[in-house]
C-alpha cells in the first residue's frame, strides 16, 4: 500500500508509460512479494540480520527508510532498540 514499487519486478517499475500503468502494476503486489527486500513489522532481529548482511558484504553504512505512517514510532523503536542492538554486536 505504501511502497509497492519494491514488489514490482525488474524494469516494469521504471519502464511504464503512464502513472496509471504503475498503479495497475502496484495492485498486483502482495506482502509476500516484498520478502527479502523490505522488512515489515516491529521485530528487531530481521533488521539486525539485514544490516549484518550489508556489513558482511563490505558496506560501511546503511540508511533506514520508514515508509509507513508512524514515523515517530519507528524513530522511537530505532533509538530504544535497533541502534543499541547494532552497536552492541
Amino acid at each position: 500500500e505504501r511502497w509497492p514499487n519494491a514488489g514490482i519486478p525488474g524494469a516494469l517499475s521504471a519502464e511504464l508509460a503512464l502513472p496509471e500503468h504503475f498503479e495497475e502494476a502496484a495492485e498486483l503486489v502482495r506482502l509476500d512479494d516484498l520478502e527479502g527486500s523490505i522488512i515489515t513489522g516491529a521485530e528487531l532481529d530481521p533488521y539486525v540480520e539485514m544490516v549484518r548482511r550489508y556489513e558482511d558484504a563490505g558496506y560501511d553504512g546503511v540508511w533506514f527508510h520508514q515508509v509507513g505512517i508512524d514515523q515517530d514510532g519507528f524513530a522511537a523503536f530505532a533509538q530504544k532498540e535497533l541502534l543499541p542492538a547494532l552497536r552492541s554486536s
